[in-house]
């Protein structure tokens, strides 16, 4: 789209699918998601929250938004009401 810069109302980085492993991978990169959060002013949904696609749809779902960067199942969030 050749932008630099993009203005975003709200982004939220969730958790939900790489949650259970017996290494330390994961738990390295649930603390790398949340500093990044942090440090861009993103909401931070932890692992155990609850799976993406219903939690942006009852949390942060508005009529008429548009939702970009999602995975397969939840874009119709982006268009509900």
């Amino acid at each position: 789209m050749g932008l630099d810069r993009i203005k975003n109302g709200l982004a939220v980085s969730y958790v939900d699918h790489n949650t259970i492993q017996v290494g330390f991978e994961n738990a390295d990169d649930h603390r790398y998601l949340q500093s990044v959060a942090a440090r861009f002013g993103i909401i931070y949904s932890r692992p155990g929250n609850g799976i993406c696609h219903q939690l942006h749809l009852e949390r942060f779902g508005v009529p008429g938004q548009t939702l970009l960067g999602s995975d397969s199942h939840t874009p119709p969030a982006a268009g509900w009401g």
